[in-house]
Protein backbone atom coordinates (compact mmCIF):
# COMPACT_ATOMS: atom_id res chain seq x y z
CA UNK A 1 0.00 0.00 0.00
CA UNK A 2 1.26 3.16 -0.93
CA UNK A 3 2.31 5.73 1.68
CA UNK A 4 -0.88 8.60 2.60
CA UNK A 5 -0.06 11.58 0.86
CA UNK A 6 -2.02 14.56 1.55
CA UNK A 7 -3.54 17.00 -0.71
CA UNK A 8 -4.58 20.56 -0.48
CA UNK A 9 -7.81 21.03 -2.89
CA UNK A 10 -10.54 23.46 -3.34
CA UNK A 11 -13.07 24.58 -5.44
CA UNK A 12 -14.43 28.41 -5.81
CA UNK A 13 -17.97 28.78 -5.03
CA UNK A 14 -18.47 30.61 -8.30
CA UNK A 15 -17.82 27.52 -9.64
CA UNK A 16 -19.29 25.64 -7.84
CA UNK A 17 -22.72 24.35 -9.34
CA UNK A 18 -25.33 24.97 -6.63
CA UNK A 19 -28.28 23.48 -8.66
CA UNK A 20 -25.97 20.18 -7.48
CA UNK A 21 -28.16 20.94 -3.85
CA UNK A 22 -31.66 20.78 -2.77
CA UNK A 23 -33.52 24.23 -3.71
CA UNK A 24 -33.49 25.20 -0.10
CA UNK A 25 -29.32 25.21 0.39
CA UNK A 26 -28.73 26.78 -2.85
CA UNK A 27 -27.99 30.58 -0.90
CA UNK A 28 -24.22 30.73 -0.49
CA UNK A 29 -24.87 33.21 2.20
CA UNK A 30 -26.60 30.82 4.49
CA UNK A 31 -25.50 27.71 7.20
CA UNK A 32 -27.60 25.48 4.45
CA UNK A 33 -25.56 26.14 1.67
CA UNK A 34 -22.27 25.13 3.80
CA UNK A 35 -23.60 21.98 5.26
CA UNK A 36 -25.18 20.95 1.80
CA UNK A 37 -21.97 21.88 -0.17
CA UNK A 38 -19.69 19.70 2.01
CA UNK A 39 -22.20 16.63 2.11
CA UNK A 40 -21.93 16.78 -1.74
CA UNK A 41 -18.18 16.94 -2.04
CA UNK A 42 -17.64 14.40 0.55
CA UNK A 43 -20.11 12.05 -1.12
CA UNK A 44 -17.68 12.94 -4.33
CA UNK A 45 -14.65 12.69 -2.46
CA UNK A 46 -15.64 9.10 -1.55
CA UNK A 47 -15.10 7.86 -4.95
CA UNK A 48 -11.56 8.57 -4.79
CA UNK A 49 -10.87 6.60 -1.33
CA UNK A 50 -8.98 8.42 1.72
CA UNK A 51 -10.77 10.67 3.72
CA UNK A 52 -11.77 14.35 3.24
CA UNK A 53 -11.79 16.68 5.48
CA UNK A 54 -13.74 19.36 3.84
CA UNK A 55 -15.18 22.97 4.66
CA UNK A 56 -16.97 25.72 3.12
CA UNK A 57 -15.47 29.32 4.19
CA UNK A 58 -15.06 32.58 2.25
CA UNK A 59 -15.93 32.31 -1.60
CA UNK A 60 -14.00 28.36 -1.36
CA UNK A 61 -14.80 24.72 -0.54
CA UNK A 62 -11.44 23.55 0.92
CA UNK A 63 -10.87 20.03 1.23
CA UNK A 64 -8.07 18.41 2.68
CA UNK A 65 -7.46 14.68 0.95
CA UNK A 66 -5.45 12.12 2.69
CA UNK A 67 -4.57 9.63 0.52
CA UNK A 68 -4.02 6.07 0.59
CA UNK A 69 -3.88 4.80 -3.13
CA UNK A 70 -1.61 5.94 -6.42
CA UNK A 71 -1.26 9.36 -7.32
CA UNK A 72 -1.78 8.09 -11.14
CA UNK A 73 -5.17 6.76 -9.96
CA UNK A 74 -7.36 9.62 -9.30
CA UNK A 75 -7.63 10.42 -12.83
CA UNK A 76 -8.04 7.34 -14.09
CA UNK A 77 -11.11 6.75 -11.55
CA UNK A 78 -12.71 9.84 -12.78
CA UNK A 79 -12.71 8.79 -16.64
CA UNK A 80 -13.71 5.72 -15.21
CA UNK A 81 -17.33 7.23 -14.21
CA UNK A 82 -17.16 9.77 -16.71
CA UNK A 83 -17.64 6.59 -18.70
CA UNK A 84 -20.21 5.22 -16.58
CA UNK A 85 -22.75 8.08 -16.91
CA UNK A 86 -21.68 10.32 -13.91
CA UNK A 87 -20.83 13.46 -15.14
CA UNK A 88 -21.70 16.04 -12.10
CA UNK A 89 -19.58 14.30 -9.70
CA UNK A 90 -17.19 13.82 -12.14
CA UNK A 91 -16.88 17.43 -13.07
CA UNK A 92 -16.68 18.46 -8.93
CA UNK A 93 -13.46 16.17 -8.89
CA UNK A 94 -11.96 17.69 -12.07
CA UNK A 95 -12.30 21.04 -10.35
CA UNK A 96 -10.56 19.73 -7.03
CA UNK A 97 -8.11 17.90 -8.90
CA UNK A 98 -7.23 21.05 -11.03
CA UNK A 99 -6.63 23.50 -8.12
CA UNK A 100 -3.55 21.44 -7.41
CA UNK A 101 -2.57 20.68 -10.99
CA UNK A 102 -3.89 23.54 -12.97
CA UNK A 103 -2.05 22.88 -16.01
CA UNK A 104 -2.45 18.96 -16.18
CA UNK A 105 -3.46 17.69 -19.55
CA UNK A 106 -5.55 15.18 -18.80
CA UNK A 107 -7.80 16.93 -15.84
CA UNK A 108 -7.87 20.23 -18.47
CA UNK A 109 -8.70 18.07 -21.51
CA UNK A 110 -11.72 15.66 -19.47
CA UNK A 111 -13.36 19.20 -17.81
CA UNK A 112 -13.26 20.67 -21.02
CA UNK A 113 -15.08 17.83 -22.51
CA UNK A 114 -17.68 17.11 -19.65
CA UNK A 115 -18.59 20.98 -19.13
CA UNK A 116 -19.13 21.68 -22.91
CA UNK A 117 -21.45 18.06 -22.63
CA UNK A 118 -23.78 19.42 -19.86
CA UNK A 119 -24.21 22.99 -21.67
CA UNK A 120 -21.26 24.67 -19.14
CA UNK A 121 -19.96 25.86 -22.75
CA UNK A 122 -18.03 29.11 -21.41
CA UNK A 123 -16.21 27.07 -18.55
CA UNK A 124 -15.35 24.65 -21.49
CA UNK A 125 -14.29 26.91 -23.37
CA UNK A 126 -11.95 28.39 -20.77
CA UNK A 127 -10.36 25.22 -19.92
CA UNK A 128 -9.40 23.80 -23.51
CA UNK A 129 -8.36 27.60 -24.42
CA UNK A 130 -5.79 27.01 -21.29
CA UNK A 131 -4.95 23.83 -22.26
CA UNK A 132 -4.03 24.85 -25.83
CA UNK A 133 -2.19 28.00 -24.46
CA UNK A 134 -0.05 25.02 -22.89
CA UNK A 135 0.04 22.61 -25.55
CA UNK A 136 -0.71 23.76 -28.93
CA UNK A 137 -0.72 20.72 -30.90
CA UNK A 138 -3.47 18.62 -28.45
CA UNK A 139 -5.54 17.73 -31.54
CA UNK A 140 -8.33 15.86 -29.41
CA UNK A 141 -8.95 19.24 -27.03
CA UNK A 142 -9.23 21.31 -30.54
CA UNK A 143 -11.85 19.20 -31.83
CA UNK A 144 -13.30 19.42 -28.41
CA UNK A 145 -13.04 23.30 -28.66
CA UNK A 146 -14.21 23.08 -32.07
CA UNK A 147 -17.35 21.41 -30.86
CA UNK A 148 -17.62 23.57 -27.91
CA UNK A 149 -17.88 27.03 -30.37
CA UNK A 150 -20.29 25.19 -32.36
CA UNK A 151 -22.47 24.94 -29.28
CA UNK A 152 -22.28 27.99 -28.58
CA UNK A 153 -23.38 28.77 -32.02
CA UNK A 154 -19.97 30.85 -32.38
CA UNK A 155 -19.89 29.28 -35.99
CA UNK A 156 -17.07 31.18 -38.01
CA UNK A 157 -14.83 30.69 -34.94
CA UNK A 158 -15.82 26.61 -34.80
CA UNK A 159 -14.58 26.57 -38.70
CA UNK A 160 -11.55 28.27 -37.76
CA UNK A 161 -10.54 26.21 -35.04
CA UNK A 162 -11.64 22.44 -37.14
CA UNK A 163 -9.80 23.69 -40.20
CA UNK A 164 -6.63 23.99 -37.93
CA UNK A 165 -6.98 20.64 -36.09
CA UNK A 166 -7.32 19.07 -39.56
CA UNK A 167 -4.13 21.24 -40.85
CA UNK A 168 -2.21 20.05 -37.89
CA UNK A 169 -3.35 16.69 -37.94
CA UNK A 170 -5.12 15.16 -41.79
CA UNK A 171 -5.58 12.39 -40.36
CA UNK A 172 -7.71 12.44 -37.70
CA UNK A 173 -10.98 11.52 -38.96
CA UNK A 174 -13.28 13.23 -36.31
CA UNK A 175 -11.74 16.37 -36.91
CA UNK A 176 -12.82 15.92 -40.52
CA UNK A 177 -16.04 14.76 -39.55
CA UNK A 178 -16.73 17.82 -36.79
CA UNK A 179 -15.73 19.94 -39.70
CA UNK A 180 -17.51 18.55 -42.86
CA UNK A 181 -20.47 18.42 -40.44
CA UNK A 182 -20.21 21.99 -39.65
CA UNK A 183 -20.02 23.21 -42.92
CA UNK A 184 -23.29 21.28 -44.16
CA UNK A 185 -24.95 23.25 -40.82
CA UNK A 186 -23.98 26.53 -43.05
CA UNK A 187 -25.00 25.62 -46.11
CA UNK A 188 -21.76 24.95 -47.42
CA UNK A 189 -22.25 21.36 -48.73
CA UNK A 190 -19.73 21.22 -51.55
CA UNK A 191 -16.86 22.59 -49.60
CA UNK A 192 -17.96 19.83 -46.67
CA UNK A 193 -17.56 16.99 -49.51
CA UNK A 194 -13.84 16.98 -49.43
CA UNK A 195 -13.50 16.46 -45.29
CA UNK A 196 -16.52 14.39 -45.44
CA UNK A 197 -14.94 11.64 -47.84
CA UNK A 198 -11.88 11.66 -46.16
CA UNK A 199 -13.35 10.92 -42.68
CA UNK A 200 -15.03 7.91 -44.69
CA UNK A 201 -11.76 6.62 -46.12
CA UNK A 202 -10.03 7.05 -42.33
CA UNK A 203 -12.80 5.22 -40.26
CA UNK A 204 -15.41 3.47 -42.66
CA UNK A 205 -16.94 2.35 -39.32
CA UNK A 206 -18.25 5.79 -38.78
CA UNK A 207 -22.10 6.02 -39.41
CA UNK A 208 -22.13 9.62 -38.16
CA UNK A 209 -19.50 10.56 -41.07
CA UNK A 210 -21.28 8.63 -43.77
CA UNK A 211 -24.25 10.41 -43.14
CA UNK A 212 -23.29 13.49 -43.01
CA UNK A 213 -21.25 12.73 -46.59
CA UNK A 214 -24.97 11.49 -47.78
CA UNK A 215 -26.51 14.53 -47.06
CA UNK A 216 -23.82 16.84 -48.58
CA UNK A 217 -23.80 14.46 -52.35
CA UNK A 218 -28.06 15.14 -51.87
CA UNK A 219 -27.90 19.15 -51.30
CA UNK A 220 -24.91 19.00 -54.32
CA UNK A 221 -27.43 16.67 -56.20
CA UNK A 222 -24.96 13.94 -56.48
CA UNK A 223 -28.50 11.43 -56.32
CA UNK A 224 -26.47 7.82 -56.71
CA UNK A 225 -24.09 8.47 -54.72
CA UNK A 226 -26.25 9.84 -51.76
CA UNK A 227 -27.89 6.71 -52.02
CA UNK A 228 -24.85 4.49 -51.93
CA UNK A 229 -23.64 6.74 -48.47
CA UNK A 230 -27.12 6.74 -47.24
CA UNK A 231 -27.25 3.03 -47.48
CA UNK A 232 -23.77 2.49 -45.83
CA UNK A 233 -24.91 4.35 -43.14
CA UNK A 234 -28.16 2.21 -42.34
CA UNK A 235 -25.68 -0.95 -42.75
CA UNK A 236 -23.53 0.39 -40.25
CA UNK A 237 -26.35 0.14 -37.29
CA UNK A 238 -29.73 -0.66 -38.33
CA UNK A 239 -31.91 0.61 -35.15
CA UNK A 240 -29.65 3.77 -34.61
CA UNK A 241 -31.03 7.42 -35.09
CA UNK A 242 -29.25 7.76 -37.64
CA UNK A 243 -30.00 4.64 -39.69
CA UNK A 244 -34.06 6.05 -38.95
CA UNK A 245 -32.68 9.31 -40.79
CA UNK A 246 -31.12 7.92 -43.48
CA UNK A 247 -34.33 5.71 -44.17
CA UNK A 248 -36.30 8.81 -44.28
CA UNK A 249 -34.13 10.48 -46.35
CA UNK A 250 -34.12 8.00 -49.58
CA UNK A 251 -37.85 7.39 -48.79
CA UNK A 252 -38.15 10.88 -49.57
CA UNK A 253 -35.68 11.19 -52.41
CA UNK A 254 -37.20 8.03 -54.05
CA UNK A 255 -40.83 10.18 -53.74
CA UNK A 256 -39.67 13.21 -54.92
CA UNK A 257 -38.26 11.17 -58.34
CA UNK A 258 -41.47 9.39 -58.53
CA UNK A 259 -43.29 13.11 -58.53
CA UNK A 260 -40.42 14.37 -61.22
CA UNK A 261 -41.42 11.50 -63.49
Amino acid sequence: MAAPVTHNLSIRISEFDTALLPADSRDTSTDQFRAAARAYVLQCMRHLGGNSLIKVDGDEIAVVWTQTSKKHDQLERIIEMLRNGNQTESIVLLQLLRSELPDNEGILYNLGMVLSDTGKLDQAVKHLRHLLDKVPGHVKARIALGVAYTRQNKLDDAVQELQRTVRLDPKNPYAQRNLGALLCKLGRHEEALAPLRVATELYPGDQRAWYGLAQALEKTERVSEAHDAYTKAIELGTHTDIAEQSRKALTAAVSMHKTHK
